[in-house]
């Protein structure tokens, strides 16, 4: 492991591919990352497109991935989650292209391996995503030294304006599931997402600032919106060591005019010791 672990970023490649069957409800997936593999400072894309055969508006995620990042954080992260959309997502050609953006300038590596698999409400296969993401090299040292981080998520509040284009957004949370509604006033095909966070990580404090150019097809269309999410099941846990990640600021979503659609405000969680439950 640790002469892969050495091995150069350059000879890593297919960093994100289809693990997809022939009976998932998702076909002609296609997934391309330019330049792949991502290296920190270079403006990167990603493209993705398939077709859909039928409404899809309830799901279930399973994950099952192996995280590093920033040469101390070392976690299996083994959950599943539910999700549900109102309007579900309709059957027929899906794309969605996400940046250029470029990777913040931060401390160590960002490596992310496993898949994500998604069925829907009964069941059946809906998309496999494979991940065999390394950003930004590899490091020995943070193998022979890793610790977990303490994954406690943040308390997320509206920061919203009157003349926002979700109006009425409302995310509350009860029993481990989070509700979010709202009214979208126009039909969104393209949007940039605005990150500006602070992540604390043990003594680490590290500033996130990125606009992510996002376009979608069919698009997210005019109306009453719904999302749920949870309750979600797995365990964070490791016997090593534990580390606290706090997320403080601010995402916003603008449209393509540059005008505001919503605005989301995240503080830290309160703290728990000990093993994880998500």
């Amino acid at each position: 492991m640790l002469l892969l672990l050495a091995l150069p970023l350059g000879t890593w490649s297919q960093s994100v591919t289809n693990c997809g069957a022939a009976g998932d409800h998702l076909q002609n997936v296609n997934i391309k990352i330019s330049p792949d593999p991502i290296q920190k400072g270079t403006s990167f894309t990603v493209d993705f497109s398939g077709n859909l055969d039928t409404v899809v508006s309830a799901m279930n995620a399973d994950i099952d991935l192996n995280v590093k990042a920033l040469g101390i954080i070392s976690e299996p992260v083994k959950l599943s989650s539910p999700l549900s959309v109102s309007p579900g997502i309709p059957a027929g050609q899906i794309t969605m292209s996400v940046g250029p953006l470029t990777m913040p300038s931060l401390p160590g590596s960002l490596e992310a391996d496993g898949t994500i698999k998604i069925t829907n409400d009964k069941n059946e296969p809906v998309a496999c995503i494979n991940l065999a993401l390394k950003i930004g090299g590899t490091e020995v040292a943070a193998a022979k030294n890793e610790v977990a981080a303490s994954a406690q998520g943040s308390n997320v509040s509206v920061c919203s304006q009157a003349s926002d284009h979700l109006h009425n957004l409302v995310i509350s949370d009860s029993a481990g599931v989070s509700t979010i509604t709202g009214s979208l006033d126009e039909a969104v095909t393209k949007l940039s997402v605005n990150v500006d966070l602070k992540v604390k990580v043990s003594i680490l404090s590290i500033p996130i600032s990125l606009a992510i150019p996002i376009s979608y097809t069919p698009g997210l269309p005019k109306g009453d919106v719904k999302v749920t999410l949870g309750p979600s099941s797995g365990l964070l846990s490791t016997t090593k060591s534990l580390i606290d990640v706090d997320v403080t600021g601010t995402v916003k979503a603008n449209d393509e005019a540059s005008e505001e659609i919503m605005c989301l405000s995240l503080t830290p969680a309160e703290k728990n010791a000990g093993l994880i439950t998500v």
